[in-house]
């Protein structure tokens, strides 16, 4: 699956917003920058084919899969949880997406500012990037992490972008090293790598911008239904394998059960994050 696509503007960001467009469109979903998303795409129009009698929409249920998988984490923050979007079953347009190797910093932070979101909130919402690899932006290096503790929502993608060489077995992305050294951005990259408060800190920043981002395109937010109430708890902590290293070190392996989930947790958080 396509993780260097992974972290902030797709379907939202498209003229029908969080519509589930994505999962209706047979042509959206083929489109060049949404390779790897077919299989995850083919097991929620399992779920919808199940459960949409019951009133679940595409729109609500790749919202859902986002903030589920976010909570499941370890550290991941819980998300509000609103239910009752309508869908959309034509493709949103075309062009709207930048480029795997962008490296205009103020282009990608005024894309954002174009949808009312800040350069604070783009630092924020790139943090997804903590539970990310990529597979198609450089084929020769498929698999590659975005950070060395892909299993755990934690601040070394922010801790290692700040670095002068990227650690072994990472993939630094273009646009996020721009943004990491671009004016509105940089600082945030900072706050986020607080040894103390800096997990914290973006949890909130992130919980804030991703619900603004979930209504994107939404015209019927007064009568959504909050449903946060439904998700799983929170995985405030987690365990070291005996062959693990400290807990201050670079890598954070994970049981091959944990290992097979936290790459689902990856698949669904693409849905509502691209470069």
């Amino acid at each position: 699956m396509e993780m260097g696509r992974a972290t902030a503007l797709l379907e939202p960001l498209g003229a029908g917003g969080a519509d589930g467009s994505l999962l209706l469109s047979s042509d959206e979903i083929n489109r060049p920058e949404n390779n790897g998303l077919q299989e995850i795409r083919t097991k929620a129009l399992q779920l919808l084919d199940k459960y949409s009698k019951h009133g679940v929409t595409a729109a609500d249920l790749v919202q859902f899969m986002h903030n589920v998988a976010t909570v499941t984490c370890p550290l991941g923050p819980r998300l509000l949880t609103l239910i009752g979007r309508r869908d959309r079953r034509e493709a949103n347009p075309m062009g709207l997406i930048p480029s795997n190797n962008a490296t205009d910093a103020t282009f990608l932070i005024e894309l954002f500012q174009n949808k009312t979101f800040t350069a604070r909130d783009l630092a924020a919402l790139l943090g997804a990037h903590t539970v990310a690899q990529q597979l198609f932006v450089d084929p020769s290096k498929a698999g590659q992490t975005l950070d060395s503790t892909p299993g755990v929502w934690d601040m070394n993608f922010y801790r290692e972008m700040a670095l002068p060489e990227t650690p072994s077995g990472v993939f630094r992305l273009p646009s996020d090293e721009a943004l990491s050294l671009a004016d509105g951005t940089s600082s945030r990259f900072e706050a986020f790598t607080d040894v103390t408060f800096g997990q914290t800190v973006w949890n909130r920043e992130y919980s804030a911008a991703y619900v603004r981002l979930s209504l994107l395109g939404v015209n019927n937010i007064n009568r959504l239904t909050d449903c946060t109430k439904v998700l799983p708890d929170a995985v405030t902590s987690f365990s070291l394998t005996s062959s693990s290293p400290s807990p201050s070190s670079s890598a954070v392996p994970l049981s091959s059960s944990e290992s097979g989930y936290m790459i689902f947790c990856v698949l669904l958080c693409i849905f509502i994050l691209v470069i």
